[in-house]
């Protein structure tokens, strides 16, 4: 599995109607599980969401996608019980800091 096939699931959270895919992502030695979501899902769901709007880069492809933007998110340090993991939220990430992942894996 490539990081093509990330990019698809993103682009399939974009489009109307959305498709979310559950996925566990590896950060920095952390896994991160939660729904793959559209970017605007992410910003409806913040208080001060048009202070955050960053100005574009010149040369960026609004195709490429800088970000990843997941529902219902869930942090895991290791040794870490997944089942002791109540907290979820909405969680905006590089795709630079994500080295690893899994779609539709469960922890916990």
């Amino acid at each position: 599995m490539g990081p093509g096939q990330l990019l698809v699931a993103i682009e399939l959270a974009e489009i109307d109607p959305p498709h979310e895919t559950k996925v566990t992502l590896i950060v920095s030695g952390l896994l991160i599980s939660g729904f793959i979501t559209s970017e605007n899902e992410y910003l409806m769901h913040l208080a001060n969401a048009r202070y955050l709007d960053d100005p574009l880069e010149k040369d960026q492809d609004l195709s490429d996608p800088i970000f990843i933007h997941l529902r219902d998110a869930k942090c895991y340090q290791p040794h870490e019980n997944p089942a002791l993991q109540r907290s979820a939220g909405y969680l905006r990430l590089p795709l630079t800091a994500v080295t690893g992942f899994l779609f539709g894996n469960e922890l916990g």
